[in-house]
Order: structure tokens, then C-alpha cells, then sequence
């Protein structure tokens, strides 16, 4: 039957936003490339851009970090660091003492934070924060951890949007951490396994040249031994 509106031809038109949809799907693929870097990690460095390269494609993340915190000597390492203004070799190379950034608070604080600037400003008011690195609109750190302890946290911020960043991206970046903390946990499992075996590789042939030696030796004796005879 025809449709009528007020007594004339009318079409009927359903629009259906899919919009959500596609989002939805687009970060479903992107968690599962992330998933697939994690199995296949062998190569942190490797891995840490091919993840940042995937993050980027899901929300603002030109100024992305990794630092990994050493509890017992209370220190943080970066074998991640990218940012529009602030200089690695300045601000993060090497071991550092963890002091009170952001990264900081997050670790004392045992838990993922975004700090807006107001938050920052009542942070710094406390003096919970340091001011350190170049000032920024809006920071989201992620603990990163393993069988429930801290190992580290993964940070992005943005320097010109102050709503680049909300509750949406926090939970795609605290299943991205999960992901990260077992890559981190395997790949150094690995190297620590490798490193093990050369030690093991370098004492077994200490132990065969020392042992040639003795050998040389315990020759070097038995011709002694036959010519002191000849000469008795």
C-alpha cells in the first residue's frame, strides 16, 4: 500500500547512525593487532612503536611514554619516549630517581589517572606534583602491571586540546597495558634467558681452556719426569 501524509505521496526515509558502529569496530581490530604485537613481541623497541603506531589510529597520541619503575632502587626507565617539545636526553635518559611528576603520583597513587589542568593545578596547589616537562592540557597515565604488580606506566598528552582524553580512552589504554605489561614481563624473560645461556657458554669454555691448559701442563711434567730418568 501507498504511504500517505496528510492525504498525499509521501516517502518514508530511516536513517540510522552507524558512526558508533564503525568506532566500535575500528578499535575491536585495532585491540586485536595489539594482542597479535604481544604474542609476537621480541623486540621491545620493535614492539613499542608498532603499539604507539596503532594507539595514534584510535585517539590523540603524538606525546606517548613508556617508563618502567624499578621498586627496590625506586627509579624509572624510559625505552620509550616521544614528544612534540620535551627532550628525551633532558628529561627522562637513563635511570632516574622517581621524583614527583605525574608518573609519580600515578604510582603512589596505585591507580590510572587523568589529570586535566585543573587537577594539576590542585595537585601542584598540595604539593603532591613537581612541575616538570613542558606544561600541557591534559595527561592520562596507565599503570602498567603484571600478576598485580606494578611494573610501570604507559602515558599520552596532548599540549593543545584539553578534551582529548575521557573514560573511553582510559579503558582502550588500561586493555593496551595488559597487553604491554606481558610483552615487557616475556621479552625480558627471554633476554634474561639468553643472557644466562651465553654466561653459561663463556664458563664452559673458560673451563675447556683451563682445562687445555692442565693438559699442556701435566705434559709439560711427564717430559720433565722422563728426561730427569735420562739424566739419572
Amino acid at each position: 500500500s501507498r504511504l500517505l501524509f496528510k492525504g498525499k505521496p509521501a516517502t518514508q526515509l530511516i536513517i540510522r547512525d552507524i558512526t558508533g558502529q564503525k568506532r566500535k569496530e575500528k578499535i575491536q581490530a585495532a585491540l586485536y593487532k595489539i594482542s597479535q604485537a604481544s604474542v609476537n613481541a621480541v623486540d621491545l623497541k620493535h614492539f613499542f612503536e608498532e603499539i604507539h603506531a596503532i594507539i595514534k589510529s584510535l585517539m590523540p597520541a603524538d606525546n606517548f611514554y613508556i617508563a618502567l619503575y624499578n621498586k627496590k632502587e625506586n627509579t624509572l626507565s624510559f625505552p620509550y619516549f616521544v614528544d612534540e617539545y620535551d627532550d628525551f636526553d633532558k628529561i627522562a635518559k637513563g635511570n632516574v630517581d622517581v621524583g614527583k611528576g605525574f608518573t609519580a603520583y600515578v604510582l603512589k597513587s596505585k591507580k590510572s589517572l587523568i589529570i586535566d589542568q585543573k587537577m594539576e593545578k590542585q595537585l601542584l596547589k598540595a604539593g603532591k606534583i613537581d612541575p616538570i616537562g613542558s606544561p600541557t592540557k591534559i595527561w592520562i597515565g596507565i599503570l602498567l602491571k603484571y600478576q598485580q604488580e606494578i611494573i610501570g606506566v604507559l602515558a599520552v598528552q596532548d599540549y593543545h586540546n584539553a578534551n582529548a582524553y575521557g573514560e573511553n580512552e582510559k579503558q582502550i589504554l588500561t586493555f593496551v597495558s595488559e597487553q604491554i605489561a606481558q610483552a615487557i614481563v616475556k621479552v625480558r624473560d627471554e633476554e634474561m634467558k639468553m643472557k644466562y645461556l651465553k654466561d653459561l657458554e663463556i664458563a664452559k669454555n673458560k673451563i675447556e681452556h683451563s682445562a687445555k691448559q692442565l693438559l699442556e701442563v701435566n705434559n709439560e711434567l711427564k717430559n720433565s719426569e722422563e728426561k730427569l730418568k735420562e739424566v739419572n
